[in-house]
């Protein structure tokens, strides 16, 4: 929520992303300005939906490209051990933390490259656990740590394009 409103607060038309949509309608409603904020449901680890997404901002911003994109989605699991840790919920966290910000990047780069938008951005939160571990959540650190290397990966790919690739790591 505090990016979406230093984003609003810069003049920027703010898309609110979420699964749930009422969240997102809340937010998009608390941010300054009136760029015409935009809160639309996504399930940011089903590609179909992340294709959705960009379609209905493409159509809501008036055919103008999107320059930044925040990774933000991510979910944690209940403090575990890796021993009593459930599939379920590895591959749940997976799918939201890092197989999302991989659809919602390569959605968002593709167009951005498409236009040929120059001075954008792709943020994905990580963390510092990415770095550190922390016992009793390893789903979610390997998710993390995922999402580290992505955006490695993921800014050596489009250098020179004029888009920058680049993770926070809070905690």
């Amino acid at each position: 929520e505090a990016i979406c409103h230093v984003l609003a607060e810069k003049g920027a038309r703010v898309v609110v992303a979420d699964i749930n949509v009422e969240a997102a309608e809340r937010v998009s409603k608390s941010l300054p300005g009136d760029q015409g904020h935009l809160p639309v449901e996504v399930d940011v680890g089903e590609s179909a939906s992340v294709e959705k997404l960009f379609n209905v901002v493409w159509e809501h911003c008036g055919c103008t490209p999107v320059s930044i994109i925040v990774n933000n989605a991510a979910i944690g699991t209940s403090f575990a051990p890796i021993q009593d840790s459930s599939e379920e919920d590895f591959d749940h966290v997976i799918k939201t933390n890092l197989k999302g910000t991989f659809l919602v990047s390569r959605a968002g780069i593709r167009r951005m490259l498409d236009a040929r938008v120059k001075d954008a951005a792709s943020v994905n939160v990580s963390s510092i656990t990415a770095k550190s571990g922390m016992k009793g959540l390893a789903s979610y650190v390997a998710s993390k740590a995922g999402v580290l290397g992505l955006t490695k990966s993921m800014a050596l790919d489009v250098a020179g394009s004029g888009i920058r690739c680049n993770a926070v790591l809070p905690g």
